[in-house]
């Protein structure tokens, strides 16, 4: 039984960045759009460690909408010390009384969340106290109620980069005839990944990503975007992001697209993902291109890119498993299995309730966190020795094998002429 009244936060981990230059050829139409962006990334409070600041992507992605047309005098930047719950506060009401009734306004968080036990989610500020969230947090509440009580404007994004920041869809529901689009790196109810791939993604799409224009008409829609988010949170971090539209069109442009996707084949398509083998360990990568005979694959280290050529032998197809609906389970949570039940399975993800617990620790998770009573030990042939594995799941002949004293990113199917001693 767990005890914390509150849940862990999590935190961006940076490094060095190659960037990602914004383009003109992308630029919608910003004159009437004001942003406001907040990150933290050390805090007062000596409880929470500082991180390194270096190639920030909160800043970026404020450098990226002035390159898109946004006025200085239509954004707010809080970094830091500066990211006071006075300050933000004070600085939300000031924004939202210049919104126009066309404009459109976007709040954007990176940094630490987390929850108390009564579902209350909170951003946190540099100066927030642990042991009083209630009056000297961020919380995600007063960001809704704010905006609805303040802003003129037509139409509203709530972005976070955070902990269950899919507690802003919560928010969205409550707009009423302010048309609102969520999109955040998290569910409510889950934790957030340490790298920066979700908001790399939002920059990629709004500096007008090719391989993000999915029906090639040139431009990049709100739905290509929110397709885009889902796909490098699976398999990037293995994390389930949140998106949703309230009186938006998925079609609605987010940005025009620039430059021309590269050319691959069946095998691995361009802009799919996939795993690959470099540096001595398996990878997520996503597929750029095939060029004479290897694959272009981009890898994606925290907060920096790097384009990598590929052979064939060295990728394989990301597979995740998954387990009906209903099924007893145990999960994984910070290093103890627990009995849960499985509410629903979506896309490789599962939305689990803890036995015995309340509904607050429900959560979604993937087959790496889930253990069932049907796995089976066993051995596998890897590089000419035999390594202790467990048997996922067997079909058409094969078996999806997970090695025992290894990270999941080395699952993989193997055929009979590599398995041995196969038993409970």
């Amino acid at each position: 039984m767990k005890k914390l009244l509150l849940l862990p936060f999590c935190l961006l981990a940076l490094t060095p960045s190659c960037g990602s230059r914004p383009v003109d050829a992308t630029k919608a139409d910003h004159s009437k759009t004001f942003v406001m962006i907040v990150g933290v990334l050390k805090w007062q409070n000596p409880g929470l460690s500082a991180f390194s600041d270096v190639h920030r992507k909160d800043q970026e992605l404020y450098d990226v909408f002035k390159m898109q047309g946004v006025s200085e005098d239509h954004m707010v930047l809080l970094l830091d010390e500066a990211a006071t719950l006075a300050n933000i506060q004070s600085s939300l009401e000031e924004i939202l009384e210049k919104v126009p009734s066309d404009g459109t306004f976007i709040f954007y968080y990176a940094g630490h969340g987390t929850k108390e036990k009564d579902g209350r989610t909170y951003f946190a500020n540099y100066d927030i106290d642990l042991d009083n969230l209630g009056t000297t947090g961020l919380s995600v509440n007063y960001i809704g109620e704010t905006i609805r009580k303040s802003s003129k404007g037509a139409q509203c994004w709530l972005t976070a980069d955070c902990c269950y920041s899919g507690s802003l869809i919560e928010e969205g529901k409550k707009m009423g005839s302010i048309k609102t689009l969520v999109s955040t790196s998290a569910t409510a109810s889950n934790s957030s990944t340490g790298n920066w791939t979700y908001t790399q993604t939002l920059i990629d799409c709004l500096n007008g990503l090719a391989l993000a224009d999915h029906d090639n008409n040139g431009s990049i829609s709100f739905g290509e975007w929110g397709d885009e988010l889902e796909q490098a949170m699976k398999f990037r971090e293995k994390q389930r992001s949140g998106f949703a539209l309230f009186g938006v069109s998925s079609n609605d442009l987010l940005a025009k697209s620039s430059g021309i996707a590269g050319k691959s084949d069946a095998a691995f398509p361009t802009g799919s993902y996939a795993q690959a083998f470099y540096d001595k360990q398996w990878q997520a990568v996503r597929i750029l291109e095939k060029t004479s005979g290897q694959y272009r694959c981009e890898f994606y280290h925290y907060s920096d890119k790097e384009d990598i050529l590929i052979d064939p032998e060295n990728l394989k197809t990301a597979y995740f498993v998954s387990y009906p609906v209903n099924s007893t389970v145990k999960v994984l949570w910070q290093g103890q299995y627990y009995d849960a039940i499985i509410k629903q399975s979506d896309d490789g993800f599962h939305y689990i309730s803890y036995i015995g617990d309340d509904e607050y620790w429900n959560e979604w998770v993937m087959y790496d966190r889930i253990k069932t009573v049907k796995e089976k030990n066993a051995e596998v042939l890897w590089n000419g020795d035999w390594y202790p594995a467990i048997v996922l799941e067997q079909k058409d002949g094969k078996y999806f094998i997970h090695y025992t004293a290894d990270s999941y990113e080395w699952d993989e199917w193997v055929g009979s002429d590599r398995i041995r001693n196969i038993a409970r």
